[in-house]
């Protein structure tokens, strides 16, 4: 037995997160193909490689920097313990 199929028998939402997961994946790869395709072809096509580029470059500052401004701006006070802000 793998050992995603003893999560799977474990855990019920098990496979409801990993279909959430392939859905969110999707969505962003589709965001990202959206987006790299607008960037080209915003300005002369001379310098679309470079803008590419540029704007790649962000999406690792991005994702370091996100999770550091959301725990400053929604885990303070009396929610620094609690999930309750930022629960859906």
């Amino acid at each position: 037995m793998h050992i995603r199929d003893r999560w799977a028998h474990y855990s019920p939402e098990f496979k409801h997160d990993r279909l959430m997961d392939h859905h969110i994946g999707c969505g962003l790869a589709t965001l990202e193909v959206a987006a790299n395709s607008y960037i080209a072809v915003l300005g002369t096509p001379k310098y679309a490689a470079a803008r590419l580029n540029f704007s790649q470059g962000f999406q690792g500052v991005a994702s370091f920097a996100g999770p550091l401004i959301a725990s400053r701006w929604f885990f303070r006070g009396a929610n620094a313990t609690k999930l309750d802000t930022v629960q859906w």
